[in-house]
């Protein structure tokens, strides 16, 4: 064989294996930066859950329901419960747009709570008559650990 002819050979694999080596250091290069950055985006989804919990560890969570009583199906109550892990402060109960007391459902006798502790719940006696609504806008608000003023708010139905 020539020898000009086995230097273009030999030079031409040469050539051939520098272009595998660099394609194969483009290619590792992008799978790694793609792992670093799937491992940037799964540590800032942590976070964002370390975030939550540590925010839902320092958070009331109150909510109203009507409930009937059993042994006497005529009598309703409201019923405001904190489901959260914290004290709920400042708690405002309102229906219809109108403090709870205000409320022509609500006896004048019953009196308003404001702090709500975890798992603590308070009972507002609903006296229901026909042709009342069987449907009330209710919306709580409170403040709790959280450091932010809170509210829930639903349609409830008698």
């Amino acid at each position: 064989m020539d020898p000009n002819l086995r230097d273009i050979i030999t030079l031409s694999f040469s050539g051939l294996a520098v272009l595998v080596s660099m394609a194969a250091i483009f290619f590792a290069w992008r799978a790694s930066s793609r792992q670093h950055a799937l491992q940037e985006r799964m540590l800032a989804l942590e976070d964002a859950r370390e975030h939550d919990r540590r925010k839902s560890a320092r958070s009331a969570e109150v909510r109203a329901s009507i409930q009937r009583e059993a042994l006497e199906p005529q009598h309703y109550w409201l019923v405001v419960r904190n489901e959260g892990l914290v004290t709920a402060r400042n708690v405002k109960v309102l229906l219809d747009g109108k403090s709870v007391l205000e409320h022509p459902l609500v006896p004048t006798n019953e009196n308003e709570v404001k702090t709500l502790g975890p798992g603590a719940e308070c009972r507002y006696f609903l006296t229901i008559t026909m042709g009342a609504s069987s449907v009330l806008d209710a919306r709580i608000e409170w403040e709790d650990d959280s450091g932010q003023s809170r509210q829930w708010e639903s349609q409830l139905k008698v």
